[in-house]
């Protein structure tokens, strides 16, 4: 299984989280579209994607974000 930086990690589990309640379509959707561009900008330029490339790499990312989120005590 692949690691990733605790910040690149953080930063997926939020934004997946803004995107669940952007999802539940709030009365004012605004700040969480912003919110959303400003996560998926972060993931995009993080430094660790120059060095390993985003590829399946980005996939494994998501899909790790998700089982951290249902299983928060897998913490590593």
């Amino acid at each position: 299984m692949a690691t990733f930086p605790h910040d690149l990690m953080a930063d997926q589990r939020e934004w997946q989280r803004t995107y669940t309640a952007l999802s539940a379509q709030p009365h004012d959707p605004s700040a969480l579209r912003r919110h959303l561009i400003l996560l998926s900008n972060r993931l995009w330029r993080h430094p660790h994607w120059r060095v390993c490339g985003r590829g399946p790499g980005r996939v494994e990312l998501c899909r790790q974000a998700r089982i951290r989120e249902a299983a928060p005590w897998r913490e590593s």
